[in-house]
């Protein structure tokens, strides 16, 4: 597992912001709500064409690394992060509106951002601008 780009020496503690990297470098987002030695980590992420859900690592990481980035200062700040998380359960997956990492950044951060969104909207509207000029330079 890593923090950023670092290894991590540690396994997932609760409260952790982790994510996968799907297709096209995507990143995809869950919080760890469960980590301890008698259980297997428990991960609330929302799913494409559903909602926020509740599975374990394996399902979550579909057999990809398990990345950390985000890790609470503290134990109280790990359990608000926990209970942010477990009350989205069933909130349903809207691309624009609420993506999985929304879902994350609330429960990590009370905050339901995505930077990937904000980057990708960026990029087309580059794209677009670019075409507009080309366009009329050739006029």
């Amino acid at each position: 597992m890593f923090i950023g780009m670092q290894p991590v020496p540690t396994s997932l503690e609760i409260g952790d912001k982790v994510y996968v990297l799907a297709d096209f470098q995507i990143k995809h987002y869950g919080i760890c709500i469960v980590a301890d030695w008698f259980r297997e980590p428990r991960i609330v992420h929302n799913v494409k064409a559903c909602a926020v859900i509740e599975t374990d690592l394996k399902t979550f990481s579909g057999g990809r690394p398990v990345n950390i980035e985000y890790r609470a200062r503290n134990w109280m700040q790990a359990i608000d992060i926990v209970q942010r998380a477990r009350s989205l359960m069933g909130t349903p997956y809207d691309f624009f509106n609420f993506n999985c990492e929304q879902a994350a950044n609330f429960a990590a951060h009370g905050q339901p951002v995505s930077l990937q969104l904000r980057q990708a909207f960026g990029l087309f509207a580059l794209g677009g601008l670019a075409l507009l000029i080309a366009g009329a330079a050739r006029r």
